[in-house]
């Protein structure tokens, strides 16, 4: 970290000395006057110019930017689009503070005599270059490509800086200054957005480790085991093998398969339903000592609620580093019998509307909006009808009323700071049960604002705490267990497994 704002201090202090001391001198390295109006120099010049203009340049960066996030590669997005920002607003900051004239040109066009310094084309290049060396690093591309990258970028610029003296509307000083400024601003980018670029990791010895990804949710498998094998052979880590889900494994096989091959550590790529799949081989039974491979979690779903309640990094660099951080927490798991089948669940298990709401989400919108899907879907429930339901903990009798919904969880936020259930907490060996009885919409909507300010007492909603629940209803409702839904049931049995589980937690050391 030291280093890195070392870096943003020299380079701002050399920005600041840079203008303020303004070295003319070096626009006599530029002798050669500009060629004249309607020669073939010149058009080859105009044509230079529109194509490495500086629009183009941001929007090659903020495509960049798109394919990084695509790839879940948030903090690389980030950097990428503040990068954009902070380099055309120093320049734009600098060119309407300095307004230095331009040299004597045939050439100027549309543009500004008086907005010479810095020069903009040299900048927003500067800056598209150093985003793809960036983007290669974190990506993990091979040196080779990185460097043929790397070169690329140098022989953009150069040419950039080139034409701009060929043309004369900039001086030396001002297409230097340009990627003075362009350094600047990705360095401090750098250091706001992306604190693990760089860093050397601790090794730990050889462990042995294994992935399993769900490639219908992980986009680019490639960059996966990219960042997976450097971050592993930077700690001494040895793999023993690389497991794909498919339409007959959920995950289940393949986690069984990963300790068959004597892995420690299970790295799960890929939704809440293929993380529950995989705990289900990887959960010691109840009075079994836990000694089993632990689960590290790389979050590629559309709610990733499990890994936002246990507050773990959705940027898939950043799981990948805390995965290999080898230190583990103890998690409960739920065991859920409802029609006939058995489930392991990690996250919570429901009955009514939340189940309805789930059944009615389309997988097509939930690739393209997220989260939102289930707000779209939950407005067609907001008037569910209740159920007379009954619900009985540690073997209590059974307590009556009319619900809409029936939550039974084992954390309970559905987005950070929104929480369903404020208590649950994923390593206590207690449930967290929730019930919703409205009355009419109003209610529902008065519930729904109770939720997201974290009130703990709303009138209509009923909570309990325990290790078994049952829920019987008096005509069939739909029921989801983590977010999959099982189909309508009228019983409900719920069984917490204490610390069934290890799973990689704690945040990775900030370099």
């Amino acid at each position: 970290m030291r280093r890195r704002v070392g870096l943003v201090a020299g380079l701002g202090i050399a920005v600041a000395l840079w203008t303020a001391l303004l070295p003319t001198s070096l626009d006599a390295l530029w002798p050669w006057a500009p060629p004249e109006v309607g020669s073939a120099m010149g058009r080859v010049g105009q044509v230079v110019d529109w194509l490495l203009q500086p629009t183009i340049a941001y929007l090659g960066l903020v495509a960049l930017a798109v394919w990084a996030g695509r790839r879940r590669l948030y903090r690389l997005a980030a950097h990428l689009v503040l990068s954009v920002v902070l380099t055309f607003s120093f320049t734009t900051l600098l060119k309407a503070t300095v307004r230095r004239a331009r040299p004597e040109t045939p050439w100027l066009g549309v543009l500004d005599a008086h907005a010479s310094y810095p020069s903009a084309h040299s900048s927003a290049l500067t800056a598209l270059a150093l985003g793809v060396i960036v983007l290669a690093v974190v990506a993990r591309f091979s040196r080779r490509r990185t460097l043929a990258l790397a070169v690329v970028g140098a022989v953009l610029v150069l040419t950039v800086w080139a034409d701009r003296l060929l043309l004369h509307v900039h001086h030396v000083s001002d297409v230097m200054a340009g990627s003075l400024v362009a350094g600047l601003a990705v360095a401090m980018s750098w250091l706001l957005t992306d604190r693990r670029l760089s860093g050397p990791p601790e090794p730990v010895g050889v462990v042995a480790y294994a992935v399993v990804a769900n490639p219908a949710r992980v986009r680019d498998l490639a960059l996966l085991r990219r960042l997976v094998d450097d971050a592993a052979t930077a700690r001494g880590w040895r793999g023993v093998g690389w497991f794909e889900t498919n339409a007959d494994d959920g995950g289940a096989g393949a986690a069984r398969e990963a300790v068959a091959a004597g892995a420690d550590l299970v790295l799960v790529a890929g939704g809440d339903g293929t993380l529950r799949a995989a705990a289900r081989a990887l959960a010691a039974e109840p009075g079994v000592p836990r000694d089993g491979a632990a689960l590290a979690v790389l979050p590629f779903g559309s709610g990733d609620l499990l890994a936002r309640n246990l507050r773990l990094p959705l940027d898939v660099a950043d799981a990948v580093a805390l995965a290999f951080d080898v230190r583990t927490a103890p998690l409960d798991l739920l065991r859920v019998t409802a029609a006939g089948r058995e489930e392991i669940a990690l996250v919570m298990a429901g009955l009514g509307a939340d189940a309805a709401v789930l059944a009615d989400t389309r997988e097509p919108l939930k690739r393209l909006i997220g989260a939102g899907a289930y707000l779209v879907a939950g407005a067609k429930h907001v008037a569910a009808r209740p159920v007379h339901t009954s619900i009985a903990v540690d073997g209590a009798p059974p307590v009556w009323g009319y619900t809409s919904l029936v939550g039974i969880g084992n954390v309970g936020e559905l987005r950070p700071g929104v929480a369903l259930m404020p208590e649950a907490d994923a390593a206590d060996g207690q449930l967290d049960v929730v019930a919703a009885s409205p009355r009419h919409a109003r209610d529902v909507l008065r519930m729904m604002a109770g939720t997201l300010v974290g009130s703990r007492r709303e009138p209509g909603l009923d909570r309990y705490r325990g290790r078994l629940v049952e829920v019987t209803t008096a005509s069939p409702v739909p029921c989801h267990v983590d977010g999959d839904i099982l189909g309508e049931v009228t019983s409900l049995t719920v069984e917490v497994l204490p610390a069934a589980l290890r799973v990689a937690r704690t945040v990775t050391r900030e370099r």
